[in-house]
């Protein structure tokens, strides 16, 4: 973390620091909140995570080694598409409700941290948040609350034990919640994060009916989109990929296989050929292989 306090006091001494900002959207503030913890990922609040069993959290061990195992190979495959481009910020979504978006986040980032000990998990869905749920956390502070200014950066971090995960909450939002992810302090703490963790997964609400995702995918390195069999249609992925416009699709996550409980790949579009693989909690596709979702 000292890589980021240095960083940062250094571009405030080569220039002038603003009068005031409005809402107190200042690096110099973000900079105290450092400041005052350099070290924080040693003394961040450690949070213990109960999922439900029906919950297919898969990384707890509560849904057997199969559907672990389709993780493992999604994360193989998206660190093989990073050997050509930079993917460190991975935002999941989907084209509407309902499709498993939040648990394909969740498992993603979960299995991450089994191959790697800095991985971070943001709850960016301000709407509907689902991350806490599916953890068996309370839900708490968080992003929203950071961005409105009523917390600082360092407490908005938590670890969870046993998945060795480090996580933003949603938190409380007051205002509308495209506006708070407009905000310059948030591309300001997730250009902090990237320094410090090797992969970042956010979670957000679907493209097709807010504004939220295409705020976040600017933010972002790749965007994975996660569909369900059955309840998506080709036209409404497509209507989704397109608002997309300038984002890199990581890959498309195929949940609630016919032929399987779940199937997860990665390929090019949607509807084209893909590799079905049974596994118990969910499925997923992406420029070059495929996964799950919730």
């Amino acid at each position: 973390m000292s890589r980021i306090f240095d960083a940062l006091r250094r571009s405030e001494q080569v220039k002038n620091p603003p009068a005031t900002r409005p809402n107190g959207e200042q690096v110099q503030d973000v900079l105290r909140s450092f400041e005052s913890r350099p070290e924080f990922l040693e003394g961040i609040e450690r949070k213990v995570c109960r999922p439900h069993a029906e919950g297919h959290v898969l990384s707890v061990g509560r849904n057997g080694a199969r559907g672990q195992e389709e993780f493992r190979l999604l994360c193989h495959r998206l660190e093989r598409i990073r050997q050509d481009q930079a993917l460190s910020k991975i935002l999941v979504s989907s084209a509407i409700p309902a499709e498993g978006k939040t648990l394909v986040a969740v498992n993603l980032a979960a299995t991450l941290a089994q191959r790697s000990p800095s991985v971070l998990l943001i709850d960016g869905d301000l709407r509907h948040r689902g991350v806490h749920r599916l953890l068996g956390l309370e839900r708490g502070s968080g992003l929203a609350d950071f961005l409105e200014g009523r917390i600082g950066a360092a407490a908005v971090f938590q670890c969870i034990d046993p998945l060795g995960l480090y996580y933003i909450p949603a938190g409380h939002s007051s205002i509308n919640p495209a506006e708070l992810l407009q905000k310059p302090k948030l591309r300001e703490l997730i250009g902090m994060a990237v320094a410090e963790f090797a992969w970042i997964v956010i979670d957000s609400p679907p493209l097709n009916l807010f504004a939220d995702a295409h705020c976040l995918s600017t933010l972002a390195d790749g965007v994975m989109l996660v569909v369900r069999e059955g309840l998506t249609s080709k036209n409404v992925v497509e209507e989704a990929k397109a608002s997309l416009a300038g984002a890199f699709i990581a890959g498309v996550v195929v949940n609630g296989s016919t032929t399987s409980n779940y199937k997860y790949g990665l390929y090019e579009s949607y509807g084209s050929a893909r590799a079905a693989v049974p596994t118990q909690a969910a499925s997923s596709s992406t420029s070059g292989s495929s996964s799950s979702g919730k």
